[in-house]
């Protein structure tokens, strides 16, 4: 069920550029347009799966990264991307002060929750991704890589 009140045009703006904070932050290594995006609380988590046999591969809970350890990535290089990325965001529900978001980027779909929060405005609470097909996990590539992405 799709909900959004087209005449909100301030909250959808607002939350438009806000998740364009948090997807192209990441892409310009921006760790300021990064931490304006999210909520202190930021719950992210991906789902990973076995790419051989499509099992997921994860025990319990999804790998998690809070709103620190997300800005720090984007800090550290982010995206890294050397051109531009693309970014598409569809506002998929609004409702008072809550919202659901749907962004996808060159490498990534993620299914973003966000609230709004007095003169704080609109934030990501929690952040639901997984990586687009023929995505690269840099953490693959080489031990320095693998730095980059493992937890502090």
């Amino acid at each position: 069920m799709t909900h959004v009140d087209q005449s909100r045009t301030a909250d959808i703006e607002a939350i438009t550029a806000c998740v364009l904070d948090y997807a192209e932050g990441w892409y310009t290594a921006d760790a300021v347009r990064m931490r304006r995006a999210l909520h202190p609380a930021l719950s992210k988590r991906t789902i990973i799966r076995d790419p051989f046999c499509d099992d997921v591969l994860t025990v319990g809970e999804p790998i998690l990264t809070t709103a620190d350890r997300m800005v720090r990535l984007t800090a550290n290089g982010g995206g890294r991307d050397a051109g531009e990325a693309h970014v598409e965001v569809e506002i998929v529900h609004l409702w008072r002060d809550m919202a659901m978001a749907a962004c996808k980027s060159r490498d990534f779909w993620d299914c973003l929750q966000l609230g709004r929060f007095g003169r704080d405005g609109w934030k990501i609470v929690n952040a639901l991704w997984q990586p687009l097909e023929g995505y690269h996990d840099p953490a693959q590539s080489s031990e320095t890589e693998a730095e980059f992405w493992t937890p502090a």
